[in-house]
């Protein structure tokens, strides 16, 4: 369980762990050095805790981020199959029994498992108004390419994914990284082998204004929206170098062939332009918006995606008035103010 300024869902979350029905479970609390009293919450209740999992509890001198986190838990885990849970998040009973299984059934090649997951706002009351895609869910992961995911056009939802340690062992460390940790172990585990969407909901997704990603609020200025998108597209050009690193580990270690390497080095390049793409919006202005909407749609970038990224970097006032309309954003400003 990976946990950063999660105090007022630490609870539901760890009892979520504490009720899974698998064992022999091994339960580890990731904290990454929280500001508030997520780590001290997570103390008590593993104090308290008299069932048959065992319960490990870590913390981060410092914020590492969450690439770091993955290779802390990494070092400390001692099963085979990684089941990634966040700490606002709630994982339903039966969420690792079925993971587990579909790993048996699924043999060696599978190498990661994901599931479908539920919405609720920050008081645990379900959302049913927003969309499955808008709300992140994707489609069945076994259909992925790597190239699919390396662009990020699909893959498994980071808080609702497991994996072998065969993919936490492979390709080079994710220490540093900040954002999309969850699409360079999905593209080590497709590289690797196969990968599985459960088709039922086993998660609960906690959507409110503090998620680590995606949390744009109604109230913003077009600035704040603007600097947040910078913000991102920095990140973006980490994980562009991270997703390369990852690759050229794994091809020089034998993993895999030289046809699949070279589709999704063409891939990672091809986001790689996009994201500089994105980037050239604000010094080119409003005046470029269609050259540059057309250029990221020949990079295979969806309409709506493109047309966002693009405006939010020229004309950021309208931007934030068409993501006020958003129905996630809605939602997650409907959650915080009932």
């Amino acid at each position: 369980m990976r946990l950063y300024n999660a105090a007022p869902f630490v609870a539901a979350a760890l009892n979520g762990a504490f009720a899974q029905t698998y064992s022999p479970l091994e339960i580890i609390v990731a904290d990454d050095h929280s500001e508030d009293e997520s780590f001290a919450i997570a103390e008590r209740l593993a104090a308290a805790y008299r069932g048959p999992h065992r319960v490990a509890l870590l913390r981060n001198e410092a914020n590492l981020g969450v690439g770091s986190q993955i290779e802390v838990i990494r070092a400390a885990m001692h099963g085979e199959i990684l089941v990634i849970a966040d700490g606002d998040d709630i994982s339903l009973p039966e969420r690792v029994a079925r993971v587990a299984e579909a790993f048996t059934r699924g043999g060696p090649g599978l190498m990661g498992v994901d599931c479908r997951f539920s919405i609720i706002d920050e008081r645990g009351r379900p959302i049913t108004d927003v969309p499955l895609a808008v709300a992140g869910v994707g489609g069945p992961s076994e259909r992925l390419t790597a190239a699919e995911i390396a662009r990020g056009r699909g893959g498994p939802h980071g808080a609702a994914a497991a994996y072998r340690r065969t993919v936490l062992d492979a390709g080079s460390p994710l220490a540093g990284l900040r954002h999309s940790e969850d699409r360079i172990l999905a593209l080590r585990g497709r590289l690797l082998g196969r990968l599985l969407t459960l088709p039922e909901d086993l998660v609960l997704r906690r959507v409110h204004g503090a998620n680590v990603s995606g949390a744009v609020g109604t109230s913003w200025s077009g600035e704040k929206l603007r600097a947040w998108l910078d913000e991102e597209t920095r990140r973006r050009v980490a994980v562009t170098a991270a997703m390369r690193r990852n690759l050229a580990a794994m091809a020089a270690a034998g993993l895999i062939d030289g046809a699949e390497v070279a589709e999704t080095a063409a891939a990672i390049a091809s986001y790689g332009r996009e994201v500089r793409v994105i980037r050239a919006a604000r010094r080119l202005g409003w005046t470029a918006l269609l050259p540059l909407h057309r250029e990221l749609r020949r990079l295979g970038v969806p309409p709506r995606e493109s047309l966002r990224a693009i405006l939010t970097q020229t004309c950021p006032v309208l931007a934030m008035m068409l993501l006020r309309r958003n129905p996630l954003v809605r939602a997650r400003e409907r959650g915080r103010l009932r």
